[in-house]
């Protein structure tokens, strides 16, 4: 049920935690990916490396940051 709702609320950077804020964990995001089908999989998977590929920072890759903005 989880890989069917998944996709309904990811965001441009990722799946919120909740529906009370647009904040994700990355840990968080790539553990789901490994318990979910395939296709839920791919794109927990590809939200997480779109965080990384298109913020601009000069940090080292964060845990904590919002699925909308990236910040």
């Amino acid at each position: 049920m989880q890989s069917a709702f998944y996709p309904y609320v990811a965001a441009t950077y990722g799946v919120p935690l909740d529906t009370r804020h647009t904040y994700t964990k990355s840990d968080w995001e790539i553990f789901c990916a490994a318990v979910a089908k395939p296709s839920t999989r791919d794109l927990f998977v590809q939200k997480v490396a779109s965080y990384i590929n298109q913020t601009p920072s000069s940090l080292p890759f964060g845990d904590w940051y919002d699925t909308i903005t990236g910040a």
